[in-house]
């Protein structure tokens, strides 16, 4: 197995079972539910399950299946997902970094960095004049991204 660490525990002192953690940017939080993944602490290395997870003020909450994060030993430990897994290939969004941006053939510049605010991925666009463009990763703005050619579309921007 070739693990992926997609996150931290933060904080494991909750009677309802929440644990608070850190997921990294690109990974689809959504698609963890009933997904397995491995805590890993010095050398001890448990299995769980996400049962469920919850946004709270740009905070993530998750339960898993079992009791072990509840253990303290566990608390700044990594999460990690098995990468040989092909199931978790849609957990890890694409880097967007360096894509080209295009709306209607005219080129708006290039992608310099992908923020997460709240409930959406928000991309950061300069053009040639150093003018930044910031849109959110939202259907209705982009019609196509192409990771062959690292090149995003987008359809409507206002």
């Amino acid at each position: 197995m070739r693990w992926i660490r997609i996150g931290k525990i933060l904080n494991i002192n909750n009677p309802k079972g929440w644990v608070k953690v850190y997921i990294y940017n690109n990974v689809n939080i959504d698609k963890l539910i009933n997904k397995s993944v491995a805590l890993i602490n010095d050398d001890e290395k448990y299995l769980e399950k996400i049962t469920n997870f919850k946004k709270h003020q740009n905070k993530i909450f998750i339960i898993f299946n079992k009791n072990n994060t509840q253990n303290t030993n566990f608390l700044n430990k990594y999460i990690y997902i098995d990468q040989d897994n092909h199931e978790n290939n849609d957990l890890i969004k694409p880097d967007l970094t360096s894509y080209k941006c295009f709306y209607k053939n005219q080129s708006m510049g290039e992608v310099i960095e992908i923020n997460n605010y709240k409930s959406k991925d928000v991309l950061t666009i300069s053009n040639n004049q150093n003018t930044k463009i910031l849109l959110p990763i939202v259907d209705d703005f982009i019609e196509k991204i192409d990771h062959n050619k690292k090149i995003i579309y987008f359809k409507r921007i206002k």
